[in-house]
């Protein structure tokens, strides 16, 4: 889901500054993200569960790494 400049809350978050302000701003932008992103899920598929997965964070952070 795409949202304008305009509409998006996630616009505003400190890149510069104290440590905890930037990365309360970063943790608040990554929620916003997620509640947008769920929102434009149709109800049937909001409710429906997935098996589970063998991915780790760690895994995540190593393919990112790449």
């Amino acid at each position: 889901m795409f949202v304008g400049t305009a509409d998006d809350p996630r616009v505003g978050a400190p890149s510069t500054g104290e440590e905890r302000g930037m990365l309360i701003g970063f943790l608040t932008a990554q929620r916003a993200t997620l509640k947008l992103k769920c929102a434009a899920l149709e109800a049937e598929l909001s409710r429906q569960s997935v098996e589970p997965s063998a991915l780790s964070l760690l895994g995540l952070g190593r393919g990112a790494g790449h």
